[in-house]
């Protein structure tokens, strides 16, 4: 085995195990989308009754929302200092999320976790040795890091399309809303880029992959039976039948 193949291979195995890594963390912390928020009091009577007089703002309230996959926190301040709330994100986004692709989006994430370990493993098994077969050898790894890559790529284009399709606008919740809550822009957190991270170094692995096939040794044959050689054997195997 040239060293050239050896070392890419346990290259490719550090990256795909990173991608796997990266999903996991990605999938599990709750930070994927995030907005300030504030609270319009200027329309409100003040303690003793009063109305502002025109073109004076008592001020707005401000807060942030950080929403995950499962849970999300709310941190508003209602006048008395901040108050931190924790809520899972289908109760609070309720009415506001597309569950369907909501749940799409979990369900691809987490698809795209044991590709990523097969990935690792066929790796380093490849670093290690020759496989015979050819789906644990380089074309192995083209299909766990390619099946992991798609996964990942299509779970993140789903929760875009959710973005677009109803976050954009606002993440706050319909009891949040009556209280006159209103959302700013909606932005992406950082769990999302680190599913993006994920996908683009299962793509980045496809090239190594690509070069590792290039670093194969090749004076390393596989020998193949010919349908010749099959049959030659069984008669081979008659004849020493019929002696016995």
């Amino acid at each position: 085995m040239q060293p050239l193949r050896k070392g890419l291979c346990f290259l490719a195995a550090m990256v795909a195990l990173a991608g796997t890594v990266l999903v996991i963390t990605g999938v599990a912390t709750p930070n994927w989308v995030w907005s300030h928020v504030r609270q319009n009091k200027s329309e409100d009577p003040d303690d003793y009754g009063q109305f502002p007089a025109p073109g004076i703002d008592r001020g707005h309230y401000l807060g942030t929302i950080i929403m995950g996959l499962f849970t999300g926190t709310t941190y508003l301040n209602y006048g008395a200092g901040m108050r931190e709330n924790y809520y899972s994100s289908f109760d609070y986004l309720e009415g506001i999320m597309n569950e369907g692709l909501w749940i799409s989006v979990i369900v691809f994430c987490f698809l795209s976790i044991p590709f990523g370990l097969t990935a690792s493993i066929a790796a380093f098994y490849n670093a290690c040795t020759v496989p015979v077969y050819q789906i644990s050898g380089i074309f192995g790894l083209y299909v766990w890091n390619g099946l992991a890559g798609l996964f990942s790529g299509v779970g993140m284009i789903l929760f875009v399309v959710e973005y677009y399709i109803d976050l954009i606008d606002g993440i706050i919740s319909i009891e949040d809303y009556g209280d006159k809550w209103r959302s700013e822009w909606v932005h992406f957190n950082y769990s999302f880029w680190l599913v993006l991270a994920a996908f683009l170094l299962f793509l980045v692995n496809c090239v190594i992959c690509k070069f590792a096939s290039i670093g194969e040794d090749p004076d390393v044959k596989i020998p193949r039976m010919t349908s010749h050689d099959q049959n030659h054997m069984n008669r081979t195997d008659v004849g020493l039948g019929l002696m016995y």
